[in-house]
């Protein structure tokens, strides 16, 4: 699942399918530098190196790893004229292709990933840290706080069960596209009693996500998508949150 650098090549066979819905996720984790992608990138990809070294400066180190390291993933499955657009919000999309191809981005550290689906979802990849862990009563509400130690005994600490949770959250924002939420009061998390899931309420739009995780040894992957089926429950019960 992991692409070493000298795996770059075969790429379009390291996919990860999350059911059920047809989404696709890679991740590329590497530790080449910026200026190493983009003499990479001006060898092989040379419009791609043109086009992002017109618009990042040099100095801009991790943004140019970012945008190098996405691009040159979505090359290996769009093709050589393959870029990236951003709406206002800042949500990403395919330039150039077709509009039911919806596609998310994410980085943290020295992994990369896009994810793509043929509906509107969020994905996002988190190094397991205690940053989230300390800073837990800024993005959790009291009852998901309580929950910390169940969802620890799943996924080995509440420092990463924090993470996770975090994770969460962003890959909600991502599908939601709605700027101003506020993940405290506005997002409320449930945990899946058996699956890796959790459910998500958006309260100021009344609506229902299901949030997948998949946890690697360096990261912790989550992804976002509208929860349509009976597999989860319809409210989220004080008795059925997070705890």
């Amino acid at each position: 699942m992991l692409i070493a650098e000298d795996e770059l090549y075969r790429l379009p066979a390291h996919f990860l399918h999350v059911k059920p819905r047809n989404v696709r996720v890679c991740l590329w984790q590497h530790h080449l530098s910026a200026n190493e992608l983009l003499d990479y990138a001006r060898l092989y990809q040379p419009g791609l190196a043109e086009d992002i070294a017109a618009t990042l400066h040099p100095t801009q180190g991790k943004r140019l790893c970012e945008r190098l390291s996405v691009g040159l993933l979505l090359t290996k499955v769009f093709g050589n004229e393959a870029r990236v657009g951003y709406y206002e919000s800042g949500r990403p999309f395919l330039k150039e292709k077709n509009e039911s191809v919806e596609i998310s981005i994410s980085h943290s550290g020295d992994t990369y990933a896009f994810s793509l689906s043929d509906r509107r979802h969020g994905m996002d990849i988190e190094q397991w840290r205690d940053k989230a862990f300390a800073l837990r009563t800024r993005f959790l509400n009291n009852e998901e706080l309580e929950g910390l130690s169940l969802l620890a005994q799943r996924i080995g600490s509440e420092a990463r069960a924090a993470t996770l949770l975090w994770s969460a959250k962003e890959s909600l924002y991502k599908a939601v596209d709605c700027p101003g939420l506020d993940f405290r009061e506005d997002m409320l998390l449930q945990l899946h009693e058996t699956k890796a899931q959790l459910t998500a309420y958006i309260r100021p739009l009344r609506t229902y996500f299901r949030i997948a995780y998949v946890p690697y040894p360096h990261c912790i992957l989550t992804y976002t998508e509208p929860s349509f089926d009976g597999s989860v429950p319809l409210t989220l019960s004080k008795e059925s949150r997070i705890r």
